[in-house]
């Protein structure tokens, strides 16, 4: 039985995060709270508010920890996932594609968005 990867398997690995790697957000400011993966996977739970409810609590916690800005980024073709951040205030900082990344993920990109978070946040 093996344990682990082998070396190939970590090439390809390494080679696959190379090409996903070339649209990934570069973020900058110590003050921006960063949400990654933020995904509703089984088709059960989509529409039903739970993405709502994660978002408002972190934004919440964003706020506690003294961010001032709320930074994401979703595949450039997830339009529904585009829509439900545009009406939490988010908007488009920038949209990152790759031939190499949309060979491996089978999406153009990623689009980057952001939102500042204010008092009337809370």
């Amino acid at each position: 039985m093996s344990r682990g990867f082998s070396t190939y398997d970590i090439g390809m690995m390494s080679t696959r995060w190379k090409q996903i790697e070339t649209c990934m957000p570069k973020y900058g400011s110590p003050d921006t709270l960063v949400l990654e993966c933020v995904a509703t996977v089984d088709p059960n739970f989509r529409r039903c508010g739970c993405q709502i409810r994660l978002l408002t609590e972190l934004i919440a916690r964003g706020l506690q920890n003294n961010c001032s800005r709320v930074a994401l980024s979703c595949l450039s073709d997830n339009m529904a996932a585009q829509s439900l951040y545009k009406s939490l205030g988010f908007t488009v900082d920038v949209n990152r594609t790759s031939d190499s990344f949309a060979y491996v993920l089978v999406s153009p990109g990623l689009t980057v968005m952001s939102r500042i978070l204010t008092k009337a946040d809370k």
